[in-house]
């Protein structure tokens, strides 16, 4: 791996809706066999935050009260990260929604 970071090359007009910070992009991004450069696609139109909402919530109804403590935090931080990137308008979710 290089020591470079990467450059990321997303469509014009998608700034900032883009995971750069290392982290994986809702988009899908991939190094197409370079670590150097990532290529995102395109967003236009999603509400990214609903998009990965909505299997996450239906994986917790698939769930229905099964969850280990361990799976209960890690669905809570993905939950937590999603809202940090993409914050739900108009609606408030607290933590203690099991």
């Amino acid at each position: 791996m290089s020591s470079r970071p990467p450059h990321h090359v997303y469509p014009l007009g998608e700034e900032g809706m883009h995971v750069i910070d290392g982290g994986p992009c809702p988009c899908l991004a991939s190094s197409r066999g370079s670590d150097t450069l990532i290529f995102h696609n395109s967003l236009k139109g999603t509400n990214v935050g609903d998009v990965v909402r909505k299997p996450l919530r239906r994986y917790r109804e698939l769930a229905g009260g099964t969850w280990t403590a361990q799976e209960r935090d890690e669905w809570q931080e993905a939950m937590d990260v999603l809202t940090l990137h993409w914050p739900e308008e108009d609606v408030f979710r607290s933590k203690s929604s099991f």
